[in-house]
């Protein structure tokens, strides 16, 4: 995962995309895969494929979050931190116990924090 998060930091740096509307497309983007997998919850491959998306972009962004360089408020911080387990842990219950509905939330995170990061109200 190390390599991941090189990776990412070496697009942001050379991107000419502004950092923040790169990390609200990703999150927008694991919100569409999410959602496609709930619609078609039977296609196991989908939802994997989806669910791996999102654990690997979680994987990366919650470190930066609780990063101590991270100019961000120590309370936003802390919550940011929280949802994180929270992603993680609901992932985990996905794959122990199967439920469309289950994805629910997930995609409603992703597309609030991309609209977070777009400085836009969240949906």
């Amino acid at each position: 995962m190390h390599n991941a998060a090189q990776a990412y930091a070496s697009t942001a740096k050379t991107a000419k995309v502004d950092q923040r509307e790169l990390e609200a497309d990703l999150f927008m983007r694991a919100a569409a895969k999410l959602q496609a997998a709930r619609e078609r919850f039977a296609d196991e491959q989908l939802v994997d494929e989806a669910l791996e998306f999102n654990k690997r972009i979680w994987a990366v962004f919650l470190p930066s979050i609780v990063d101590a360089s991270n100019p961000l408020p120590a309370e936003l911080k802390g919550n940011l931190a929280s949802l994180g387990i929270f992603v993680f842990r609901r992932m985990d219950e996905i794959y122990a116990k199967p439920a469309a509905e289950r994805l629910d939330i997930l995609v409603s995170i992703n597309a609030d924090i991309a609209a977070g990061l777009r400085g836009q109200a969240a949906a």
